[in-house]
């Protein structure tokens, strides 16, 4: 979406220009805190789901890859169908989907509020004086309603499992919503940018805009 950008949040849309493109951005990361993780062994990263959704996180499996690689990780391997999981101690699951949703928000209501009066007086031509009178419907807020917006929502889901113990050891879940931009775009944001925020020793919950670079278009 198109905003300027002042200081470091503050958002206007009273113009464009010299405006860039900022992308808001939800995390959610969860490490198990009793889990150790291993950054020397093998781990593979591997689409989840069936179908469409399968082929979708599979474009992204390379860059999960070099994300898991910045986080410290020495051995990533890509899943494939020839790939051996005997010697993998950990692996990562790859959802990225976008849905419409639907959200209810409080709008101002306008209509006819009241009339008002107005009296012309004036002299007529026997000198006598003569009134009239005219009314004139006012315009204006009558209250409030519940309406229906519509955007979409993007995520980008890396769960982590030990398969010795079958157990979740890592949840990062990242979301954007927005209604201006290509589901496409948005995703590849979502993969290239979450990982740098997670940090595997803590929890963390984070919300923020991201200013992305000049002449960058999410179209």
């Amino acid at each position: 979406m198109k905003s300027c950008v002042y200081g470091l949040f503050g958002l206007s849309s009273l113009s464009l220009l010299g405006c860039s493109t900022v992308m808001p951005l939800s995390l959610h990361s969860l490490p198990d805190p009793q889990y150790q993780f291993n950054y020397t062994a093998p781990v593979l990263v591997q689409a989840e789901g069936q179908g469409a959704e399968a082929l979708k996180a599979r474009y992204y499996l390379p860059k999960v890859a070099d994300g898991l690689r910045q986080l410290g990780f020495q051995q990533v391997m890509v899943a494939s169908a020839q790939q051996s999981v005997d010697n993998v101690q950990l692996i990562f699951r790859l959802s990225v989907s976008t849905e419409q949703q639907a959200y209810s928000y409080q709008a101002t209501d306008y209509g006819y509020t009241h009339t008002e009066y107005f009296s012309h007086c004036y002299s007529d031509e026997q000198g006598g004086r003569a009134c009239s009178q005219s009314a004139r419907p006012v315009y204006g807020p009558v209250g409030t309603s519940e309406r229906v917006g519509y955007t979409r929502y993007s995520e980008f889901k890396l769960t982590g499992i030990d398969p010795a113990s079958q157990q979740t050891v890592l949840s990062v879940i990242a979301s954007s919503s927005n209604t201006q931009c290509k589901d496409k775009k948005v995703e590849d944001f979502l993969v290239e940018r979450a990982l740098g925020y997670v940090d595997l020793s803590q929890r963390q919950e984070l919300a923020f805009k991201v200013k992305m670079p000049e002449g960058y278009s999410c179209q």
